[in-house]
């Protein structure tokens, strides 16, 4: 079956590249994303979100905690994904396949989670919606705190309107939630390697 590892990358003679790569964590889901935080790291690897640290300092995490559980899984390439500190001291996250109910030993209920991307608190406190949804891998913010989503289908999207506005009023007549930039060439900021 397929698993994911977690590695940490050094280097150890200052060269400017990895040249020692030691395992962090292994028998895991498939991995797709980590995040520094809580002094280890958060990892999506549907169906599961996991924290990992190493308290004694040996290389390997021996604490492993289950935050979240209960998302989808299928095709590799539409798990959840891509987790990124928001401003907001939020931990966002690419949607995945649709599953649920989401549940988490810090949480008081089970959370349903709609079609959307979402966010998380690094303790497994809180687990909410947001607007927009990643189809496939990544997303990223603006300065000013806009997201934009991506699709292999058609282009890079705009989520401009926060899901807790939306959820003040169930009844506004919103014609959707993320909108098509119009170009969907993607250029690079940097050369190849």
């Amino acid at each position: 079956g397929t698993f994911g590892v977690i590695k940490l990358l050094a280097d150890t003679n200052g060269d400017g590249r990895m040249d020692k790569a030691t395992v962090f964590a292994t028998n895991l889901p498939p991995a797709y994303g980590l995040v520094p935080a809580r002094g280890g790291v958060i990892v999506a690897c549907a169906p599961h979100i996991l924290f990992f640290a190493d308290r004694d300092g040996d290389g390997f995490a021996e604490t492993r905690e289950v935050l979240f559980t209960g998302f989808g899984t299928g095709e590799l390439e539409r798990g959840i994904n891509a987790p990124q500190w928001g401003a907001d001291g939020w931990i966002y996250f690419g949607r995945g396949w649709p599953g649920g109910p989401i549940t988490g030993p810090k949480l008081a209920k089970p959370v349903t989670l709609p079609g959307s991307d979402f966010r998380i608190r690094a303790d497994g406190s809180a687990i909410e919606p947001v607007t927009g949804q990643t189809h496939t891998f990544g997303f990223t913010f603006t300065e000013e705190g806009d997201r934009f989503t991506v699709t292999t289908r058609n282009s890079f999207f705009i989520a401009p309107l926060p899901w807790h506005y939306l959820v003040r009023n169930p009844d506004a007549a919103a014609s959707g939630l993320q909108v098509a930039t119009g170009d969907a060439r993607a250029y690079s900021i940097s050369r190849p390697h």
